[in-house]
């Protein structure tokens, strides 16, 4: 089950997150649905609907299936080995990826850093209105969503 509208196999962004910060993620999810774009996130894959072992098959499946992968890190991101696989896999794959700071005072480092060091980051650790941060990030992902819908038209 995907969030937002549109088609459930392509949703315009992949959530990314460590449990530990579930509770932002899912506020980030729900204030880019209010804008119209469509997000999957593991928690919205309902229980009865995967076996065993398939819930990496469906993460795999929504991030090959996305435009936009959005890391939302914390040092526990960092610390995760499945967080990490996800970003490398979306790396892999040449999906945009943009990031979401989620905690003060906190640098990614290692391969977290190598993969997200350069690419667009949004401060939600309380240092700027979490409100002007989201109207970025939302006008940031939807040039990403026209550019890969003109890129689309013209294949």
């Amino acid at each position: 089950m995907m969030s937002g509208t549109g088609s459930s196999n392509t949703p315009d962004v992949m959530i990314s997150y460590n449990l530990g910060s579930k509770e932002a993620a899912l506020k980030i999810r729900d204030n880019l649905q209010q804008n119209g774009i469509t997000c999957w996130i593991d928690v919205d894959v309902e229980a009865d609907s995967y076996m065993a072992g398939s819930l990496q098959e469906a993460i795999a499946a929504a991030i090959e299936n996305c435009t936009v992968f959005l890391t939302c890190y914390s040092e526990k991101y960092s610390q995760s080995k499945l967080c990490e696989k996800e970003a490398e896999y979306a790396n892999s794959r040449k999906k945009t990826i943009i990031s979401c700071n989620l905690e003060a005072d906190f640098d990614p480092s290692g391969t977290l850093n190598t993969i997200i060091g350069s690419k667009l980051l949004f401060n939600f650790s309380g240092k700027y209105p979490f409100e002007k941060q989201m109207e970025k990030l939302i006008r940031e992902i939807r040039l990403h969503l026209k550019d890969n819908d003109n890129q689309a038209r013209m294949l």
